[in-house]
């Protein structure tokens, strides 16, 4: 074993995350936050022969629903390269649900197919590892794929030399596949150690850590899935130089969030509004944990309690929100405002405001009825939910949280949000970014009563 690193900045600034057993008494298995960057991995870095004596002694635990992974990747992949032969590495698969129903939609669809049992049977010299003896193309250093299902980084102290290896065996339009734990998609707490961080896993990854992984190993992300419900981030990448890194996450954000899940008597604000997301919506968190520059907000309190929340722009200070208020709407605005939605069945909401409007909206929903909460600036949302436990309305069925003025949307929602919808805005989406939140209407099909609010039409 050897000290851990962090692979992403470097920094030598770490703080401990969780432990977990590596085997049945065995020693634990210590995974640590970086304090810069918030990449977690094992430290001390335990060596691969170690962490594949961990795999073979550990469960293999299931991921994602096979066939359904290889029909949405058949459909992506399919017309973006000209030729239709995939390389599976079975050590990819393992973690999958039945994995060879993932390739079930590429052999229907006329695909050629080698699996080979991992990287290693495509160096030279390498040949007892196929699987499938009547095509000896892994024998061939030079065979190229047009999509490669790739191996499992998570259990690599250095995945770069092998993501590096496998852009040798792409055709020059293949695409590569990978699918990993989501660190910022958490099983629940009681699963954690065995699911998340166990003791074959080296390094855990963010859908941001992962794409500049992807990055610095000469790849472009071109779709990301993240499976809800199993903890699985799915990525797709083509080969491609110079492509930059991706945001850095926070550390305070995901110590906040693992803290709740550990201790849940925890009183963190920021971390039982993560966890409540976690727990629903985990496509928001990557937005929210990011690091932002939220200097350009001032709170303002009244002894211990928030009184409003202003933002700084050319000099100036706009006042976002006061508390107390509903959002800028008064108590008749409000009643209206319910007499309005209660015949609609998909709402949205522009701006999350200081949350009041929208819970006290949330608790009146009927069946079918959903309220979406679009927020199109991230940082000013992080600033929110530091200062108000959200968590009830997170927690809701019939309540999501949009972020940024492109989520990245599971297609159900994005159904929903196709139809014709109610829409109204809250007094912080019509003074900050209110161009973002035309465009953002522009998209939508909104209903005639978005005319009848008052404050919807000064959106426009």
């Amino acid at each position: 074993m050897q000290g851990g690193c962090c692979q992403i900045c470097g920094s030598s600034l770490r703080q401990e995350l969780a432990r977990s057993q590596a085997r049945p008494k065995g020693p634990d298995s210590r995974f640590v936050l970086c304090l810069h960057c918030a990449h977690v991995y094992r430290d001390p870095m335990p060596d691969e022969a170690e962490l594949s004596r961990a795999d073979v002694s550990e469960r293999s635990l299931p991921r994602l629903a096979g066939r359904e992974a290889g029909q949405w990747l058949a459909d992506l992949v399919e017309p973006l390269t000209q030729q239709r032969t995939v390389l599976a590495i079975r050590s990819a698969l393992d973690g999958l649900d039945r994995h060879q129903g993932v390739l079930a939609p590429f052999r229907e669809r006329g695909w050629s197919i080698c699996e080979v049992a991992s990287t290693s049977a495509l160096r030279i010299g390498s040949s007892d590892s196929v699987l499938d003896a009547r095509r000896p193309w892994p024998r061939r250093p030079s065979r190229t794929f047009s999509l490669i299902l790739g191996g499992p980084i998570e259990r690599l102290p250095d995945p770069v030399p092998a993501l590096r290896m496998l852009r040798r065996h792409l055709e020059d339009d293949g695409l590569l596949f990978l699918s990993m734990p989501n660190l910022l998609d958490p099983c629940p707490t009681e699963r954690m150690a065995q699911e998340l961080f166990r003791g074959s896993h080296a390094r855990l990854y963010s859908p941001s850590a992962a794409q500049t992984l992807l990055a610095r190993s000469g790849f472009r992300t071109d779709a990301i899935r993240m499976y809800r419900g199993d903890g699985t981030l799915g990525l797709l990448g083509r080969p491609a130089d110079l492509v930059p890194d991706q945001p850095l996450d926070d550390p305070a954000a995901l110590r906040d969030l693992f803290h709740v899940l550990h201790w849940p008597g925890s009183a963190e604000v920021l971390g039982w509004n993560l966890a409540s997301l976690a727990e629903t919506q985990a496509q928001a968190l990557p937005a929210l944990c990011q690091q932002q520059d939220r200097s350009a907000f001032s709170v303002r309190r009244s002894g211990a309690c928030v009184a409003a929340l202003e933002g700084r722009a050319e000099g100036r200070l706009v006042p976002l929100m006061i508390w107390g208020n509903m959002d800028g709407y008064q108590a008749g605005a409000v009643e209206d405002l319910k007499r309005q939605i209660a015949q609609q069945t998909t709402i949205i909401q522009l701006g999350l405001g200081s949350g009041e409007i929208a819970t006290h909206l949330a608790e009146g929903l009927r069946d079918k009825q959903h309220l979406f909460i679009w927020e199109a600036d991230p940082a000013l949302a992080r600033t929110i939910l530091n200062l108000v436990d959200l968590s009830p309305l997170w927690l809701s069925q019939q309540v999501s949280l949009l972020l940024g003025p492109n989520p990245d949307l599971p297609r159900g929602v994005a159904w929903r949000l196709a139809e014709p919808a109610f829409v109204f805005s809250t007094d912080s989406a019509r003074q900050w970014h209110p161009w973002t939140y035309r465009q953002i209407v522009s998209r939508l099909t909104p209903c005639a009563l978005i005319t009848d609010s008052p404050s919807s039409r000064s959106i426009y």
